[in-house]
């Protein structure tokens, strides 16, 4: 496993190997990654082309995700046309004049990866045409930054390191993206191995890592050798492709390297959302006033990560970018969440009971647990119970769930509580590893214990997760 520093588009990659055409400009303008495909059914040498205007049909797909890219905009390079797609990805344009037309498609998953758009050129020549506007497969794309093929679950991270200060590339710098893994066994109970792959950024600040382990918890430090440093936090990323850019900045107190962050937050409904957390690389924090705006005023330059917390409500993970003498705008829909059951606190013994309690279950062998110290390595609560055998881990609209077998070959959704109350599977989304004293799991029915089985079919043909937090022990 090693980092690559090519730029695909100095000196061949992609363009001479795949036909394609990749443009590259810099983060202080607009950093795009255009693809265009060869040109498709042109006619042959001495066929005449019809001056009647085309009816063109056609359908965008995704390669990557496997599917047709719905309500993705599409437009003709030259005309003032734009369509979108259906729910299947279709469209249609009528009354295109007929000659070499590129196709251009533009759709927010293909941004959240760090391609604007992409395009392909077709020669119209017919009274009526079809076309298949198709974003290149993961095979493609790795091979267009990678060497070899890649490993089952492998993918590449790529991106820009830029300077704060001035928002150029840094060429040069030392780019290094390591991650957690953790394994269990009987003997040896739960391991952990960090692994580190470093590369060094190109002349134009762009870099790439390949062969790393899809999806996990990555931490990206980029740093320079006249002092700027930056790190970032990247969660788990559901394709093989990642992109983050990374600002830098010099580590100094220097008031002229902070800038601002300042935001709100709102409900579902629009409403604002008071007294909400809002916490700065786990070292800023303050709550949202009565009309949901929150703000930082002295925030050291670079990219930053900001985490929102509230009881009930879904959180929320970004990233911004924060630069000197400069405000970060940050806008979010904060989604409830209702839970079953209340918890209840029934002593100031109950820590000394609970912890009897776990020791016993422990002694079955039956679960797997992981306490505080183990949970330290992570900065979700997703990728510690991904490390669990036996468990696994999916993603719907930006939560996770957690499956475990039902004993037929097939899989159920765990049941989940909370220090000691029956919880949705949406808590699991509520909890930071560091309000987490030990997690019990459970990955068979047979094996959950009986004050951990609920009367619903679930509970009777699925495992459980045990989730005891610091309040629960008067933490």
């Amino acid at each position: 496993m090693a980092g690559h520093e090519r730029d695909p588009a100095c000196g061949g990659g992609l363009a001479d190997r795949y036909d394609l055409v990749v443009w590259y400009s810099m983060p202080s303008k607009l950093y795009t990654i255009l693809l265009l495909g060869a040109a498709l059914a042109l006619p042959a040498s001495g066929q005449d082309s019809t001056t009647v205007p085309v009816t063109v049909k056609g359908v965008a797909f995704d390669s990557l995700r496997g599917g047709p890219l719905a309500e993705a905009v599409i437009m003709i390079a030259g005309l003032d046309r734009r369509v979108t797609t259906d729910a299947r990805g279709r469209f249609e344009f009528d009354s295109v004049p007929p000659g070499p037309r590129t196709f251009q498609v533009q759709h927010a998953s293909l941004d959240s990866i760090g391609f604007h758009g992409f395009a392909r050129q077709f020669a119209i020549t017919t009274g009526s045409a079809n076309v298949v506007l198709a974003f290149p497969s993961f095979r493609t794309l790795w091979a267009a930054a990678c060497d070899g093929a890649p490993k089952r679950d492998s993918g590449f991270v790529y991106g820009t390191i830029s300077e704060a200060a001035g928002r150029g590339p840094v060429a040069d710098a030392t780019v290094e993206l390591s991650w957690i893994e953790t394994t269990y066994d009987k003997q040896n109970g739960v391991r952990q191995r960090r692994h580190r792959v470093e590369t060094r950024s190109n002349a134009n600040g762009t870099y790439v890592v390949c062969g790393v382990p899809m999806p996990h918890w990555f931490r990206l430090e980029a740093s320079t050798a006249s002092g700027e440093q930056g790190t970032v936090d990247l969660p788990p990323h559901n394709l093989l492709v990642e992109r983050r850019n990374l600002l830098i900045a010099p580590a100094s107190v220097d008031s002229a390297h902070f800038g601002r962050i300042a935001g709100v937050l709102t409900d579902e409904n629009g409403y604002p959302y008071s007294e909400a957390r809002v916490i700065v690389d786990d070292s800023l924090e303050t709550r949202t006033d009565g009309e949901g705006r929150f703000a930082f005023h002295h925030v050291p330059a670079g990219t930053r990560r900001v985490q929102i917390l509230s009881l009930g409500t879904m959180p929320l993970v970004t990233t911004v970018d924060v630069f000197p003498g400069m405000s970060a705008g940050v806008t979010h829909q904060l989604r409830r969440v209702t839970t079953l059951d209340v918890v209840r606190v029934i002593g100031t013994n109950r820590g000394r009971v609970i912890a009897e309690q776990l020791e016993e279950r422990r002694k079955t062998g039956f679960g797997y647990t992981m306490d505080m110290t183990e949970l330290a390595a992570h900065a979700s609560l997703e990728t510690a119970l991904r490390e669990m055998p036996g468990a696994t881990m999916v993603r719907q609209q930006g939560d996770f769930a957690l499956l475990t077998s039902d004993g037929r070959g097939g899989q159920c959704t765990a049941s989940v509580w909370v220090d000691g109350a029956r919880m949705a599977v949406a808590a699991l989304n509520m909890i930071h590893p560091r309000e987490i004293m030990v997690i019990e799991f459970f990955p068979r029915p047979s094996v959950v214990p009986m004050q951990f089985r609920g009367l619903d079919r679930e509970s009777a043909i699925c495992g459980a997760v045990v989730v005891w937090t610091r309040w629960a022990f008067g933490k």
